[in-house]
């Protein structure tokens, strides 16, 4: 098992950084995993390598790609029970910490409470919105040049 790991964003495969405008994730736990009118907080830009977290599924997918239900690491400045930040790299150059809620160690993987993968969602400058839902679900998926083939997140249910 890998004690950490800066891994890239798959929905970023082969992206070209001038089309990439922004993203979210979601403020508090209990969030709308289709409805991201709400409850959301916009990145400080796209991430593009992120800090991985060690349990939930690099223990059992290591490819060095942040997909599906891969999650975004807490390690870092943790207090008490009280999860930490995890590292994050942006598509203009810059990286900075963030705290996203993981799920708890006895917590099933399949929990729905967490941001992962699925739930990332980027803009680009055209307006269009990609959902991480799609990685896998498309003709289009893990290819070079992903984000500007990839289907609206509205193909997935996800509301903007």
């Amino acid at each position: 098992m890998c004690d950490y790991s800066y891994t890239s964003n798959a929905l970023l495969s082969g992206a070209p950084v001038e089309v990439l405008a922004s993203g979210h994730y979601p403020r508090n736990k209990a969030f709308n995993r289709s409805d991201h009118r709400v409850d959301m907080q916009a990145f400080e830009g796209v991430p593009i390598l992120i800090e991985e977290d060690p349990v939930w599924w690099l223990a059992v997918v290591d490819d060095s790609s942040w997909c599906n239900q891969d999650t975004i690491a807490d390690r870092h400045l943790r207090s008490g029970n009280q999860g930490g930040y995890g590292n994050l790299a942006f598509h203009d150059g810059h990286a900075n910490r963030v705290k996203i809620r993981v799920p708890a160690a006895a917590a099933s993987m399949n929990e729905t409470e967490y941001f992962d993968a699925n739930c990332m969602c980027i803009r680009t400058v055209s307006g269009k919105w990609v959902s991480g839902r799609s990685w896998n679900s498309s003709g289009n998926a893990a290819k070079h040049g992903y984000i500007t083939k990839a289907e609206p997140a509205s193909a997935r249910g996800i509301t903007h």
